[in-house]
């Protein structure tokens, strides 16, 4: 059986979920399954470096849901959420509903980190740099003196 896949749309993870927890509970597990299959470009090159503990041993999850939203990437170990915007979330009344959607995440606590799909698919190594410096002084960590070490004649770059 061939699977087609529908065109990805951005506007569905803003929106607020149903509170009907019998039928919530389904219908998410389904909606978050649909986000998984039809990632952007973006989010696909992002996941390449979070997933199987390859940036720096922390486990995230992908299309994970926190309260009535799915939030791209989570980390629970340093209650990190991630978020890769499109083009969508410059519109102002998107802007409205993301401040919306981020200050409930941080009012648990979590810290929302955003990036545009332009700067991963761009300048992925700067985000990755990015997100390096936030997990350090997360984790309470001091930076590196250096960028780069040398191991056995081979530079080795701390972020990965």
């Amino acid at each position: 059986m061939k699977r087609t896949n529908l065109p990805y749309s951005p506007k569905l993870k803003t929106k607020p979920l149903s509170t009907n927890p019998k039928k919530s509970k389904d219908s998410q597990l389904e909606f978050r399954r649909q986000l998984r299959k039809e990632m952007t470009c973006a989010e696909l090159r992002m996941w390449y470096w979070l997933r199987a503990k390859r940036f720096k041993n922390l486990k995230f999850r992908r299309q994970h849901r926190i309260g009535p939203y799915i939030v791209d990437y989570y980390c629970r170990e340093l209650g990190l959420v991630l978020e890769i915007d499109g083009d969508v979330h410059a519109v102002e009344k998107q802007l409205e509903k993301d401040r919306i959607r981020t200050q409930f995440l941080r009012e648990r606590g979590l810290t929302v980190v955003r990036y545009s799909n332009n700067d991963v698919r761009l300048n992925l190594g700067s985000v990755l740099h990015d997100l390096f410096e936030i997990t350090e002084a997360m984790r309470g960590h001091p930076l590196p003196t250096l960028s780069l070490k040398r191991e056995r004649g081979i530079l080795k770059s701390p972020l990965f």
